[in-house]
Parts: C-alpha cells; sequence; structure tokens
C-alpha cells in the first residue's frame, strides 16, 4: 500500500528544517527520506509498468549511439523524474500545514497520506507516460547522419531543394554590391 512512516518522517523533518524546501538544497538524510518515498512510489503496479515502458524507449534511444545495454536506473536515482522529489517536499510542507492548522490526529493523518500517494502516483505517471510519447516522437523522427546525406543526395539529384543544398550567387548581383560598396542611400 503506502509507506506513512516515511511521509511522517518526512514532515517531520521539515518542522525543524529551516532553509529552501527544494530537493537540491535539503541536507543528506531528508534526500534520503525523499528517496524512499519515490521508491515506494515505483512499486505501485501502473508507476512500475509505464517506468518499465519507459525504461524500454529509453534503452531504444541509447542503442543508436551506443550497443552496450546498461541497467535500468532506479526511478529515484532517474534525474528525468527529478522534479517529482520537488512535488513530494511541495505535498509534505503542506501536510504539515494541515498539521499545525487542523491539528491532525493518526487516523486523519493516515487519510491525508493515503490521498498524498494516490495524488502522487498520478502525477509521477502523467510525467512518465509525457517523457515517452517526447522520447518516441523524437525516435521516429530521429535520421542518423549518413542516412540523412544519402536522402539528401537523391533530392539534389531529382533536382529537388533541400535545406543542405548551397545557393548558388548570381555574379552580377555580386559586382553590383562592390560598386556600392555596401552603402544603401
Amino acid at each position: 500500500m503506502f509507506n506513512v512512516a516515511g511521509i511522517f518522517t518526512l514532515v517531520t523533518q521539515l518542522e525543524s528544517y529551516r532553509g529552501k524546501r527544494v530537493y537540491g538544497y535539503l541536507p543528506k538524510p531528508m534526500k534520503e527520506t525523499v528517496d524512499k518515498i519515490v521508491d515506494e512510489l515505483a512499486k505501485e503496479p501502473t508507476v512500475s509498468q509505464m517506468y518499465d515502458v519507459w525504461c524500454k524507449i529509453n534503452r531504444a534511444k541509447l542503442s543508436v549511439y551506443s550497443e552496450k545495454e546498461k541497467p535500468p536506473v532506479p526511478l529515484s536515482e532517474n534525474d528525468v523524474f527529478r522534479s517529482i522529489k520537488n512535488t513530494i517536499l511541495n505535498k509534505s510542507v503542506y501536510l504539515l500545514q494541515l498539521s499545525h492548522i487542523e491539528g491532525l490526529t493518526k487516523e486523519n493523518f493516515q487519510h491525508s497520506v493515503g490521498s498524498f500517494y494516490k495524488g502522487l502516483s498520478t502525477i509521477l505517471a502523467k510525467l512518465i507516460g509525457l517523457d515517452c510519447h517526447k522520447k518516441l516522437d523524437n525516435l521516429e523522427g530521429q535520421v542518423d547522419s549518413k542516412l540523412r546525406e544519402q536522402i539528401n543526395e537523391k533530392k539534389v539529384a531529382q533536382g529537388l531543394k533541400t535545406s543542405y543544398t548551397p545557393v548558388e550567387d548570381d555574379e552580377d548581383e555580386d559586382q553590383d554590391e562592390d560598386e556600392d560598396f555596401g552603402f544603401i542611400l
């Protein structure tokens, strides 16, 4: 299900922390707590399935450049989805504010943490899905340089203009520019 203790630990750590509440500025123990929460989110069935698909697409992208297959990076260590860590912090600050305003009891806190995890898993699933679509679009439109050269050579042979076709200058225009010395009156 979800780890109430991890969220409670983060909320209590945030209560005593006086610095910027952004993942990059946190002390190491707080970063480890956030990473544990991300690991818990990664165990959600929908998130884990989507992340597996993302890893396959990423491997396909990387295979264009290298034949070595690297093992997939855990979600908590993946820099592409670092924004979820800041979202976790923002939601935890919100829980902290709720606990001060409403004096959350243990039962209310568990209910709030349940909605906290559902919201975060939805956000993370959307992030992964959007990045998957972006990577797929890039992969489908990706053409290596040798193939691009062959395509451009065929276009030039057929008399078509390409983005790499040099533009031929007229000699008459060059003479006119020399006479004017580049000044416009």
